[in-house]
């Protein structure tokens, strides 16, 4: 098999492992993609092997074994910019310092992620990254009861949101953080729209197997918490019964109009 084709398929199954939380099976393949890179001395999968570690690391709530790795990971990548954007394990870091619940590092973090990944616009691998940051400033921007702020951001996360199932995922947990924002004042309507995403959360998850990481699983169980005070049960459950028939397709498309409202909750 060609060596480009060997780090692809590995990087690929390393990565379906690790969203579906078998994280010893990812990490014996992103052992794989080490070695081989090691072997052809090539620094572009060194570093994504690297990054790669990384996010395995984060989904198991490893973060200071995440963070080393993702700092060697950014040293490597600012000797190589024109090969691998250092905005990847920024962006990546800024989730670990968003977890620890280190605003300001994270926001720090973000936005210089966001600044170096423009210089690849267009890059299905770093989009990812783009996503991530502007996610975890949306939920910045929650914990600062900004909810115009946490909306301009998760606009800009649509776009990949409509590629990648994981970062719609991600998604659809600050929205229905939005939704519940202005407590207690929040109108049975838009509790019952925040019940319908976390219904959506868990019926992708159920069938596509994608877990997220433990602090988005806290996020989750938060506003599934705070859904249930504001609805009776019978309206908790119609809205996430709703929800959890729903396709992607149909997640992104309200997604997009609940965004594109003018109302600020």
């Amino acid at each position: 098999m060609d060596t480009p084709l060997r780090f692809d398929l590995l990087e690929r199954m390393a990565t379906l492992a690790f969203q579906v939380h078998e994280f010893d099976v990812a990490t014996e393949f992103a052992g794989q993609l080490q070695s081989l890179a090691l072997a052809h001395n090539d620094p572009l999968e060194r570093a994504r092997v690297l990054n790669l570690q990384g996010r395995i690391l984060i989904e198991q709530g490893e973060l200071d074994r995440a963070e080393t790795t993702l700092e060697d990971n950014e040293q490597l990548a600012r000797q190589i910019p024109h090969l691998f954007n250092p905005g990847c394990p920024l962006a990546q870091l800024g989730e670990i310092a968003l977890a620890r619940g280190e605003g300001e590092m994270a926001a720090r973090q973000f936005h210089a992620a966001l600044t170096l990944l423009s210089s690849a616009e267009g890059d299905l691998y770093t989009g990812i990254f783009v996503a991530m940051a502007h996610t975890g400033l949306a939920e910045l921007a929650l914990v600062d009861s900004n909810p115009a702020q946490a909306r301009h951001e998760l606009r800009q996360v649509l776009p990949y949101a409509r590629l990648y199932l994981r970062r719609l995922h991600c998604l659809l947990v600050a929205l229905a953080g939005l939704l519940l924002t202005p407590l207690p004042t929040t109108p049975t309507e838009t509790a019952q729209s925040a019940a319908t995403l976390l219904g959506v959360i868990a019926g992708l998850g159920e069938r596509t197997g994608d877990t997220l990481s433990l602090f988005h699983q806290h996020l989750i169980a938060a506003r599934t918490a705070t859904a249930q005070q504001l609805l009776t049960e019978y309206e908790w459950q119609a809205a996430w019964q709703q929800g959890h028939a729903w396709t992607p397709a149909q997640a992104v498309a309200q997604a997009e109009r609940w965004l594109a409202a003018e109302t600020v909750w």
